[in-house]
């Protein structure tokens, strides 16, 4: 062990995990929706409670939403919105196929106004179902790995700000 390195206390750090898991995720970083359109230029991010396995971080909600569709194949109204909306995204957002980055989190720029608009549709349409969407915005998202007119992909600072 070098002079500098702390030593690893791996209990301590498996409580903390857990501890983390269990409290979702930091108050500082996920707030409150705002009450009316973000005024400066910055990355908003919508995603559900589950954890995605290779960033660790909540799962988007174009995810959350393949899965209520994959799970509940069914010709219900509120499946039919959830639907309705995935085709729009799938029409008009590009589909980035060159990234090889799996922690990759995506985020549409803020002045993607008509997607930021349908997302708002996914939303309700996935509230009505039972998953729960928040809703995120941050000024310095990570290394930006992707980016297109209404989108980017990041990976996420070491220090865990998103």
């Amino acid at each position: 062990m070098g002079y500098f390195e702390r030593r690893i206390d791996r209990g301590r750090a498996r409580r903390l995990v857990r501890e983390l898991e269990t409290q979702g995720a930091d108050a500082a970083v996920w707030e409150a929706i705002p009450g009316q359109p973000i005024a400066r230029a910055a990355f908003v991010r919508f995603a559900a409670r589950g954890k995605h396995a290779d960033s660790c971080s909540r799962i988007g909600v174009f995810a959350a939403a393949y899965d209520f569709l994959k799970q509940n194949a069914s010709d219900e109204p509120e499946w039919e919105r959830v639907r309705s909306s995935v085709r729009w995204f799938e029409k008009h957002l590009p589909i980035p196929d060159d990234i090889d980055h799996e922690r990759a989190i995506f985020f549409f720029k803020s002045n993607a106004k008509e997607c930021i608009r349908e997302m708002w549709a996914l939303v309700h349409g996935l509230r009505d179902v039972g998953t729960l969407v928040e809703m995120q915005w941050t000024e310095r998202p990570g290394r930006i790995v992707y980016s297109d007119e209404y989108q980017i992909g990041a990976l996420p600072w070491a220090d865990g700000d998103v």
